[in-house]
């Protein structure tokens, strides 16, 4: 009923091959109409209640004269001891983790948390600086630097990474990061898990031009306009990332039948809206405050992926033995499709660190 959706409608899903628990979650750019209720041991009586309201108001036929069960009251309950573990209270499901690091410590005793970098007006492109490969991060351990050694953007979601030495920085975070998507005929968005072959598009960003140039083996090379293309010509989609709903709009004919002869079957390039960002709906791990209204652009939780390649190095050691063929470092790194790849001392110090600055760029981790 909210959705419009006929049971014609939902007969043609089921045609199309839409069935439960699959990922299919648009046909023909609309809602298949699915509704998930979590219900467990942490729900209240209350819950109880709202859902059997729910059930009775929306199932049941308001011509039934009669209801076949009677609402039941909340029961008398025994009063539980002082000590006994309470899971009423919301701070008690999300404690606070403590960083064992005092230099750490130390230094977020002194300083205040900045949050994630944002832009103070939000401007076309809202860019306030450039991450560079020079950039040196606060050291921490024994002194040793902690220098930015890759920088990766990646386009079009899911496709080939594209190594830059500097590259500006916008409000969501590398500009033109993950600002584009492959979809298929029903509008989900399709990822390397299910087409392999999209690791082989491999999209550029020229500043310059204004244009964003794509190419794969046996294909010509194609471009696409980096002005938003939001005017009235543009057809509006609405898409899904990682459950969360993002506004899109069509990149036309010419590059869907390029990506659809390259994977070989009917896909479209999707952009992401400007004047609808996705929203951060993540919770801080350390405990620290977030800054709100996070703007993300396609990508799945926040706006800068980064890796050690210490850590990596550390990992290859691991699975070496399991391989038939050793694994090149630089393969194993581009795996993981960091934006930022920094160079520590120490393997997994990063997840010690609460916050981190790269010039005059301030991130919270």
């Amino acid at each position: 009923m909210h959705l419009d959706i006929s049971n014609e409608d939902i007969q043609r899903n089921l045609q199309a091959g839409h069935v439960c628990g699959d990922n299919i979650d648009l046909v023909d750019g609309r809602p298949t109409g699915s509704v998930r209720i979590s219900f467990g041991y942490m729900s209240s009586f209350e819950d109880a209640q709202i859902f059997l309201n729910f059930i009775i108001a929306t199932t049941l036929s308001k011509s039934n004269a009669e209801i076949p069960f009677q609402l039941v009251t909340k029961p008398m309950t025994q009063s539980v001891p002082d000590d006994h573990l309470s899971f009423n209270s919301a701070d008690k499901l999300s404690p606070v983790l403590q960083v064992s690091d005092r230099e750490l410590r130390s230094i977020s005793s002194k300083t205040e948390v900045t949050g994630r970098w944002q832009p103070l007006e939000p401007e076309a492109e809202s860019i306030r600086a450039s991450v560079s490969e020079t950039a040196v991060p606060t050291c921490r351990k024994g002194g040793k630097p902690i220098t930015v050694a890759n920088i990766y953007v990646y386009p079009i979601k899911s496709c080939s990474a594209f190594e830059v030495t500097e590259w500006p920085v916008g409000n969501q975070g590398l500009l033109y990061d993950r600002n584009w998507m492959v979809v298929n005929q029903n509008g989900v968005c399709m990822t390397q898990k299910q087409e392999p072959r999209l690791c082989l598009v491999n999209p550029s960003i020229d500043l310059k031009q204004k244009i964003m140039v794509i190419q794969a083996e046996g294909m010509d090379p194609i471009s696409v306009p980096l002005e938003d293309n939001t005017g009235k010509e543009a057809v509006i989609c609405e898409s899904k990332v990682c459950s969360h709903r993002v506004k899109t709009y069509d990149c036309g004919e010419r590059i869907a039948d390029w990506l659809s002869v390259f994977l070989g079957h009917p896909c479209r390039l999707i952009r992401q809206s400007s004047d609808a960002k996705s929203k951060s709906h993540q919770k801080n791990k350390k405990g620290l405050s977030c800054a709100t209204d996070i703007s993300l652009s396609l990508v799945n939780e926040a706006q800068y992926l980064l890796i050690n390649v210490a850590s990596i190095l550390q990992l290859k050691e691991h699975i070496s033995a399991r391989l038939k063929e050793p694994l090149e470092i630089e393969e194993l790194i581009r795996r993981f499709r960091a934006n930022i790849v920094i160079s520590a001392s120490e393997s997994f110090e990063e997840e010690e660190w609460a916050e981190i600055s790269i010039g005059a760029l301030q991130f919270q981790v």
